[in-house]
């Protein structure tokens, strides 16, 4: 019960992960309520399942490697 009052009205940043499979989606949509959305750093093409997940969960896509994303900070 605390990471469900904790997360609320947090912004997420997902570093690595692929939205391909179905069980990849089901643990992100778990870590995802109460959020307000947040941010994926994805460098691959994104599919039509995914960008319906990206957008229901307010999560903006940066296309970027993670590489790339590092060398910013």
């Amino acid at each position: 019960s605390f990471i469900t009052e904790y997360r609320n009205g947090k912004k997420l940043l997902f570093l690595g992960v692929e939205f391909v499979r179905d069980t990849q989606r089901m643990v992100a949509n778990e870590l995802t309520l109460g959020c307000e959305g947040g941010w994926v750093v994805y460098d691959k093409e994104v599919t039509k399942k995914e960008r319906k997940f990206f957008d229901t969960h307010h999560l903006e896509v940066i296309s970027s490697s993670l590489e790339e994303f590092g060398s910013h900070f």
